[in-house]
């Protein structure tokens, strides 16, 4: 159990790394492409509609960034409660990567956040077959 833990969180971090740098880059490529296309096109957009464009391309580039940072965390923290023998701190190390999941669903890293979210339920389970 502790080598699908540590290859689950090694999994979904990963591409949780990725699926932030995807969202980040995608959404201000998109930025640059929505503006190139109005200043070369003979209908143009209100200035209303550019900054809600720009507003939206934001948001996703946070996501994408917030999901990278705890694919991140949950990367490190897999591996360590595999590692401890504390019950105790060994449980708070796999709710900390549940928690890492849900955010990274929450950030459009759906793929990445079910992969740690089995591997987060899993170091909790594990926490019952560990001896002191």
């Amino acid at each position: 159990m502790k080598r699908t833990i540590i290859i689950l969180t090694l999994i979904g971090g990963i591409l949780g790394l990725f699926g932030g740098a995807c969202n980040f880059t995608g959404s201000a490529c998109l930025a640059g492409a929505n503006k190139a296309i109005n200043e070369n096109s003979n209908s143009k957009q209100d200035t209303q509609e550019i900054e809600k464009s720009e507003e939206e391309m934001k948001d996703i580039a946070m996501k994408g960034v917030l999901g990278g940072f705890f694919a991140l965390i949950a990367l490190i923290t897999g591996p360590v409660s595999t590692k401890v023998h504390s019950k105790t701190f060994s449980f708070i190390l796999g709710l900390i990567i549940i928690i890492c999941s849900i955010i990274n669903i929450n950030s459009l890293n759906i793929i990445s956040g079910l992969v740690l979210l089995a591997a987060g339920i899993l170091a909790c389970i594990n926490v019952f077959f560990k001896k002191e």
